[in-house]
């Protein structure tokens, strides 16, 4: 970056940024989560089916 811009182009650069890391970090915990729920749950109805 240039010293030319001040602070308003790479304040609202640092927003996008931060939203895109948020919305990745959520996106990777929700995808955990789904599939740990799926691992417990083929863990709980394997030995039924079996």
């Amino acid at each position: 970056m240039t010293g030319t811009d001040i602070n308003l182009p790479r304040f609202r650069n640092t927003i996008m940024t931060n939203q895109i890391h948020t919305l990745r970090n959520a996106f990777v915990a929700v995808s955990f989560a789904f599939l740990a729920s799926v691992v417990l749950t083929a863990g709980a109805v394997a030995p039924a089916i079996a």
